[in-house]
């Protein structure tokens, strides 16, 4: 950069130089140079610029601990004057500058690592590259990580794992845990981690960060997504210097997912399939709904001798045991099915018997229907004759509360029994079913205090 340099001209004219005939300008090397006064017409001077900031990356962080780590940087370019130091700097916040934790490792271009000790467990940091030169001090990019945990584990037992609840291929996985046991004599912490899986598609397990017991305990670990093919499911786990696979199992559809299925919701929120077979369009679920269609609460009856003396609709879980309330809905005695108020949600009906047969004929008659109707899901006992669910109804076993057995619980995994609400007699309705040894479907009729499934009509 040029200057005029006024102030030295005032100065050299203050001194005297009226008296002078020469100017002498000592250089660095102790030569003089004399120039003539008369010669000059102006003095000027250059100052050298500080240059550009260097150049660089951070190179990620390897060799994790719970209290140490590996990082360091490459300075590609010095920015044309020399790095006079290097380092890292880091901290438990983004941005980290030289005002933070630092380390430095020498000088010069290229690239450097440092080992970061002291650090905490579980716990993340923000790291970055810096080099100083002429110009000021230049950052690389931002890397991150997390320290691990302090567990040790002496034993893991992975084949010994355990799902709380059935996975099913082509169903979204909720609330399903795997249990897997392991004994730790030091205990310990250990972080969050998310595993894919190996065998098998469609499925995350994820470990919330925790802590270890001293002894024996169980890891517990939550999955989700959906499953993409039924059969066991493997997933890789390594957690306080133990390694292993551990395996779940997704049972097969309870759908035909060759075909195109619909939803609905009814009154109480619950989301069903729908199938299209014909002219018709069938809830592909048992019903669940603990209302009639305006509100109204169904009770649930669960006492075997007052159910066999009702006169009005109620519903019931199979063994009065939740448990199989997601796959099989409710048990409903018929009163329930012809309350005006309606079971169905609107826009829906429990069908007549001669929908029922319009269905069946459909699907070539009584004779061969229920094979088309029956779900080939593991539910159904072996053999489960002739199941082919190629209507996609996906009928499962979901037996009965038989009144003619005193309000048992009877045929789960063998009978599948629907209502239907045409009257047969006055204790009697008819009604549709299939059974696990046969392709053929029947139409009852069935005791009116019976416990059966329900399957909605679009109107």
């Amino acid at each position: 950069m040029k200057k005029l340099v006024t102030s030295l001209l005032v100065c050299f004219f203050a001194q005297g130089v009226l008296s002078q005939t020469t100017m002498n300008i000592n250089k660095t090397d102790g030569s003089v140079v004399e120039i003539p006064i008369g010669e000059i017409d102006s003095v000027t001077f250059t100052i050298e610029g500080p240059g550009q900031l260097a150049t660089l990356t951070t190179i990620a962080a390897s060799a994790i601990t719970s209290s140490s780590a590996t990082v360091g940087g490459n300075i590609s370019s010095n920015g044309g004057s020399p790095i006079t130091q290097r380092g890292v700097v880091w901290s438990t916040s983004p941005n980290p500058t030289t005002a933070n934790n630092s380390l430095a490792s020498g000088n010069g271009t290229g690239s450097y690592g440092i080992n970061l000790a002291s650090l905490d467990p579980l716990t993340t940091y923000y790291v970055r590259a810096f080099a100083v030169n002429s110009a000021g001090t230049a950052y690389g990019n931002e890397v991150s990580f997390s320290t691990i945990g302090t567990a040790v584990i002496d034993e893991l037992f992975c084949t010994d794992a355990v799902a709380s609840d059935t996975l099913r291929e082509g169903v979204t996985s909720t609330g399903v845990t795997i249990s897997i046991p392991y004994y730790s004599n030091e205990g310990g912490t250990y972080g969050a981690q998310t595993m894919e899986s190996f065998s098998g598609t469609g499925l995350t397990a994820t470990l919330a960060a925790g802590s270890l017991v001293q002894g024996f305990g169980n890891l517990v670990l939550e999955v989700s997504g959906t499953p993409t093919t039924e059969g066991n499911i493997g997933f890789p786990l390594e957690i306080g210097g133990q390694m292993c696979g551990f395996f779940v199992h997704a049972a097969g559809s309870i759908f035909n997912l060759d075909l195109t299925y619909g939803s609905m919701t009814d009154q109480d929120g619950n989301d069903y399939a729908t199938i299209v077979i014909g002219s018709q369009e069938w809830m592909a679920e048992d019903l669940h709904s603990t209302t009639y269609a305006n509100g109204d609460p169904i009770p649930n009856v669960t006492d075997a001798a007052q159910w066999i003396t009702l006169s009005t609709g109620a519903w019931v879980h199979y063994n009065n045991d939740p448990q199989y309330e997601e796959l099989f809905g409710k048990l409903y005695n018929w009163y329930t099915v012809v309350d005006p108020r309606n079971v169905c949600p609107t826009g829906w009906h429990v069908p007549t018997l001669a929908e029922w047969n319009t269905l069946t004929d459909y699907l070539g008659g009584l004779s061969v229907a229920g094979g088309k109707m029956k779900s080939t899901a593991p539910e159904w006992q072996s053999p489960n004759g002739e199941a082919t669910n190629e209507s996609g109804f996906s009928a499962l076993p979901s037996g009965s509360r038989a009144a003619s057995s005193n309000g048992d619980f009877v045929t789960h995994g063998f009978f599948s029994r629907y209502w239907s609400t045409t009257e047969d007699s006055p204790t009697g309705a008819y009604g549709s079913g299939a059974d696990y040894l046969f392709g053929s479907t029947g139409d009852g009729p069935f005791y009116k205090l019976d416990g059966n499934s329900v399957r909605c009509l679009r109107d």
